[in-house]
């Protein structure tokens, strides 16, 4: 079957139609997702501040408390500019110097806070078997301790952000 002229406007403008609302619905699909990302992220942090009921210890609360912190730096200095830099058009070089700067910013805050993320994860993992198999030495570890800890994991991320 050969298509006509009719057909084959239709199949334009249809393609035009998703070329168009494909990236729309791309960026509000994951508007959606940092909103909810944002929001569990608050949750976990009110409830380890606010309720003892969890059946952790208060260095653990601490440092879940911390990675919903990293989780929320990750998506509103990570993903959310993403969404707003291809709104503008590349035609002009202001537009194209402001994209690499945004691009730029975007890459390290992704690595600093990915990389604190994957090492507070690690920590949070450690300190749990740690606590399983030794429990009276880390049953001494203080707060001021794991705030340490954590300030290292940091300093580290953003010294090794540098490098990637």
């Amino acid at each position: 079957m050969i298509a006509n002229s009719d057909q084959l406007q239709d199949a334009d403008a249809v393609n035009e139609t998703c070329r168009v609302a494909a990236p729309i619905l791309v960026q509000v699909f994951q508007i959606i997702a940092i909103i909810v990302g944002i929001v569990g992220n608050a949750f976990v942090i009110y409830a380890s501040k606010q309720y003892s009921t969890f059946n952790l210890d208060s260095n653990t609360i601490f440092l879940v408390r911390h990675l919903g912190y990293v989780d929320i730096a990750i998506l509103v200095l990570g993903f959310l500019p993403a969404n707003f830099m291809f709104v503008g058009d590349l035609e002009t070089e202001d537009n194209k110097n402001s994209f690499t700067v945004i691009c730029t910013v975007q890459g390290i805050c992704m690595n600093v806070f990915g990389l604190t993320a994957l090492s507070i994860t690690a920590l949070i993992s450690v300190h749990r078997l740690l606590r399983c198999t030794l429990p009276q030495a880390v049953a001494r570890v203080r707060r001021s301790m794991m705030l340490c800890v954590v300030t290292v994991c940091y300093i580290t991320a953003i010294s090794v952000a540098g490098l990637v």
